[in-house]
């Protein structure tokens, strides 16, 4: 994501933060819980299941005793169609909100157009100049260009791809300056909101005081490559925001990697020494050593109470803490690692810094608080 895309998406978001009652009276719908009521048409068609599924000489089988024999597969169906009807509400805000900012990008344009006696096209033409792109700004686009990736092509070969990319960068810059500008003038508040969740923080590791006015929840596994990735930009943002940002741990090891379950308990029964981020750091600077002794090696090393740590991660103390992560995880839509989110606000994947710090300043520009 480029810098113009970071300040695209912040004023974006700024902008949804602030203008649309009208439209949720006008639908009748609340958005943050309220789903649409199926009418006859829509509701699916109901399935009969018989008290009694089965006999065997006489001897019934009840569908009682069939649900608790198959309660784990069960459960993770259930689990499924949670995280289905979640993702289908998110979805469709995120479908309203993304209609709700061009309709109003639209009557701001009309409204100014209209008040120059001008046409919205000449207002355009007027006011967002077609972008102009040197040399030198190539040359230091191919520069950063080269820092961050390898094997990168000669400038020969993708300069104009390079000046097309700016060119158009630029005009979505000025575009958005200028509607910016708009906003102020007419007064915009958008009430609609990007989807959040309500997610548990007491009981688990934290780094941050709890009045921090920003909460990033992070659901991650020790055993994931992306999620090690994520680790120095969670510190970049700690050490640029200080106290402004509290950071949750949450579990959520994936059955793809054999060895995260256990070292998801080992964080805990590390934790239960008082030692939780001390072992997140090492497992996680250490991926490939996450065995059970290599885990037991890890306390050692960190003077942990050797006998005490073993007793706790042998006889999987924390197991069903971890298990209780994965499924609460499942339930807010967590489907992969890591997933973190900003004051409710879900974000997948190991972003970069720009992506994190820019949903962390219109947080705290709606609290109040500026950026240390």
């Amino acid at each position: 994501m480029t810098d113009n895309d970071t300040k695209t998406t912040g004023g974006r978001r700024t902008l949804l933060l602030l203008i649309t009652g009208v439209l949720l009276v006008a639908f009748g719908w609340i958005l943050s819980g309220e789903t649409l009521e199926a009418t006859s048409d829509t509701q699916p068609a109901a399935v009969s299941v018989p008290e009694t599924v089965a006999q065997i000489d006489g001897q019934e089988i009840s569908l009682a005793d069939l649900e608790k024999a198959a309660a784990e597969p069960l459960d993770q169906l259930e689990m499924q169609r949670l995280q289905m009807d979640l993702k289908m509400k998110q979805e469709r805000q995120k479908i309203l909100i993304k209609e709700l900012d061009q309709l109003v990008e639209d009557r701001l344009l009309e409204k100014e157009a209209g008040a120059r006696g001008v046409s919205v096209d000449e207002l355009v033409a007027a006011e967002i100049s077609p972008a102009e792109v040197t040399d030198e700004d190539i040359d230091a686009f191919y520069a950063d260009l080269q820092t961050q990736r390898q094997g990168v092509p000669p400038l020969e070969r993708i300069g104009e791809q390079i000046r097309t990319h700016l060119t158009q960068a630029k005009a979505q810059e000025a575009r958005e300056d200028f509607l910016d500008n708009l906003r102020d003038k007419y007064k915009v508040d958008v009430f609609l909101s990007e989807p959040r969740v309500e997610i548990a923080t007491d009981g688990h590791p934290t780094l941050g005081p709890d009045t921090a006015p920003v909460t990033i929840v992070a659901f991650s596994d020790f055993e994931c490559p992306y999620c090690e990735r994520v680790v120095p930009t969670i510190e970049q943002v700690r050490k640029n925001y200080g106290d402004q940002v509290r950071v949750v741990f949450r579990q959520f090891p994936l059955s793809i990697h054999a060895n995260a379950q256990k070292a998801a308990e080992a964080s805990l029964c590390a934790g239960d020494q008082g030692k939780f981020w001390e072992m997140h750091d090492l497992m996680f600077a250490e991926q490939k050593q996450l065995g059970v002794e290599a885990l037991k090696d890890k306390a050692a090393r960190l003077e942990l109470d050797g006998a005490q740590f073993a007793k706790c991660l042998d006889s999987g103390q924390h197991e069903d803490q971890v298990k209780a992560d994965v499924r609460e995880g499942f339930k807010i839509g967590v489907s992969s690692t890591p997933s973190l989110f900003i004051n409710g606000q879900a974000l997948t994947g190991a972003q970069p810094y720009p992506t994190i710090a820019a949903i962390i300043d219109a947080e705290l520009k709606k609290a109040g608080s500026g950026k240390s």
